[in-house]
């Protein structure tokens, strides 16, 4: 009887230790822009403000986050001589890649 007690409890916890690793995320991705010139900015700074995931944009103003969690996030853009840009309540769902192009002033 204890046996089956300990196989029961261990049978439990190893499936509530693996749903607590399958936590759902979304990639996400754009552009860079300059909002006067429409030129691409290479090297700005984007940053998930939540999750402190970061990446750089590309030499074509591109950038890729990957491991974003569903929900509403919030992107920070930093470039130099730039004012920094927020772009808040961007709702990321499990559907679908969500795109950006964000316009630096």
């Amino acid at each position: 009887m204890k046996r089956v007690l300990f196989i029961s409890a261990l049978t439990v916890m190893t499936l509530c230790a693996a749903a607590q690793n399958n936590i759902l995320t979304q990639t996400l991705k754009g552009t860079v822009i300059d909002e006067q010139s429409g030129s691409v900015l290479s090297n700005a700074t984007v940053l998930v403000e939540s999750s402190s995931k970061a990446a750089m944009t590309d030499e074509t103003g591109n950038f890729k986050l990957t491991g974003i969690p569903i929900g509403r996030q919030t992107i920070k853009v930093s470039y130099a001589g730039y004012e920094d840009a927020y772009v808040q309540n961007i709702e990321v769902t499990s559907s679908k890649e969500v795109v950006l192009e964000i316009k630096l002033k």
